[in-house]
């Protein structure tokens, strides 16, 4: 289900960003085969070294009462809602640690050295950062004991949240100056991107716009100034193949 799920999100955002690009560029479909191929590389790595999936933890976890959720017992709802939000919170918090840890930052930086966004972009992110970051999530889901539904059901949202804000989508200033209060919309999340550090390391929820708020890493760049904003990391170029994307966490630092 989740898979496709993602597939039907990708085809639906392309689309979109194609018909409705918020900046005008050039689709170099040799780099978006290579962003693809790191969750393929991935996703093979883990068939052998994680032989259980996010839904079968959350399952063993219920089975066996093990985490917070399962002590407390909160009607569903509640229990869905609060398992999400909670989700999302570690997320950001995980997002934050991986730019501030120098080994984290070399693995995510991978993601952040493509010079364009689009909805390929969302998924550039190196094989042993998602393998860490699938641990960070059995962990969690075992700790707090968040059931099978609510799991799967954020590996989705979280999935097309992702595809959604890295997406080249123009959304007009006035929408998006409403939505930016509640979810992280595209020109929110490219501010991210940006190659300026001060923004480079800001601005890090993936759904929920709320904790940058709260905490103190919100920053925002004129709705103009979009279209000429500096994408990437300084002093890495683009890479030119698949292997090189692979080597990057092993290349010299710049920060």
């Amino acid at each position: 289900m989740r898979g496709q799920a993602f597939a039907f999100l990708f085809i639906i955002l392309f689309l979109i960003e194609y018909a409705m690009p918020r900046i005008k560029k050039f689709y170099d479909f040799k780099r978006i085969i290579r962003n693809l191929a790191l969750p393929i590389v991935f996703h093979l790595i883990s068939i052998v070294l994680i032989p259980f999936t996010l839904l079968e933890i959350a399952q063993w976890a219920s089975t066996n009462q093990i985490g917070l959720f399962n002590y407390i017992k909160l009607p569903s709802l509640f229990d869905f809602i609060i398992g999400l939000v909670l989700l999302d919170l570690i997320i950001y918090w995980q997002h934050r640690i991986f730019h501030k840890v120098p080994f984290l930052w070399k693995l995510h930086r991978v993601h952040h050295t493509d010079k364009t966004l689009d909805v390929s972009s969302a998924l550039r992110f190196h094989p042993a950062e998602l393998f860490i970051s699938v641990l960070i999530k059995f962990f969690f889901v075992v700790v707090l004991g968040i059931n099978a539904t609510t799991a799967v059901t954020f590996e989705i949202v979280l999935n097309g949240m992702a595809m959604f804000n890295h997406g080249n989508i123009r959304i007009p200033s006035t929408i998006d100056f409403i939505l930016r209060k509640f979810i992280v919309t595209p020109d929110f999340h490219r501010t991210h991107h940006s190659d300026e550090p001060s923004l480079m390391h800001s601005n890090f929820g993936f759904n929920l716009s709320f904790w940058d708020y709260l905490f103190g890493s919100y920053r925002t760049v004129s709705y103009e100034d979009h279209p000429t904003m500096h994408l990437g990391v300084k002093g890495f170029d683009q890479e030119k193949s698949f292997s090189e994307l692979l080597k990057h966490p092993f290349k010299g630092d710049v920060f």
